[in-house]
């Protein structure tokens, strides 16, 4: 999952580039920070799921990930919305379907 995952950043990476304008040896930087952010989330994810159990870490990750969707479209600077939605967008091994996404993107 955290090698699909660093696939999605490597498309964004050449836009990214150009409008942060960095460096070609920094990219290779940005792709090990987000795989290294993201496994590790994951490995938290997954204990507390262990923890706390799975139904109720989708349930709670499906709630923390509705709000921040909701904040994030209605106003588009809010960047802690995006930081939550970012961390809450796989708990544990359940995947959070994006039907929220779609659902408010849309209005």
């Amino acid at each position: 999952m955290v090698v699909l995952d660093a696939t999605v950043v490597n498309i964004a990476l050449p836009t990214a580039q150009r409008d942060l304008a960095f460096s070609n040896a920094n990219r290779q930087w940005v792709v090990t920070a987000y795989s290294l952010a993201f496994g590790g989330l994951l490995l938290v994810g997954g204990r507390m799921s262990d923890l706390v159990g799975r139904k109720r870490m989708l349930i709670i990750g499906r709630a923390v990930h509705s709000y921040a969707v909701t904040f994030w479209v209605s106003a588009g600077i809010f960047a802690g919305a995006a930081v939550v939605c970012g961390l809450v967008l796989r708990p544990g091994v359940l995947e959070q379907p994006d039907s929220e996404t779609a659902v408010f993107a849309a209005a």
